[in-house]
């Protein structure tokens, strides 16, 4: 999830865990600009999309709801 905060930053939630449990783990990001926040995005979906390579399955981007 992408927001901007109260301040003129950007804050960057990502949330891992099983799809349909409870509990997880979410961690928050800032960034000074909005380029900042989706360039690591763009990074870190890079990433997930080759998570079957390096773990064995494929991360499911699921919509903020």
């Amino acid at each position: 999830m992408v927001q901007s905060g109260l301040f003129p930053h950007w804050l960057v939630t990502l949330a891992y865990g099983r799809y349909g449990q409870k509990g997880g783990q979410s961690k928050l990001y800032i960034f000074d600009t909005l380029p900042q926040a989706q360039d690591f995005i763009q990074k870190t979906i890079k990433k997930r999309l080759n998570a079957h390579k390096r773990i064995g399955c494929n991360y499911n981007f699921i919509p903020n709801r």
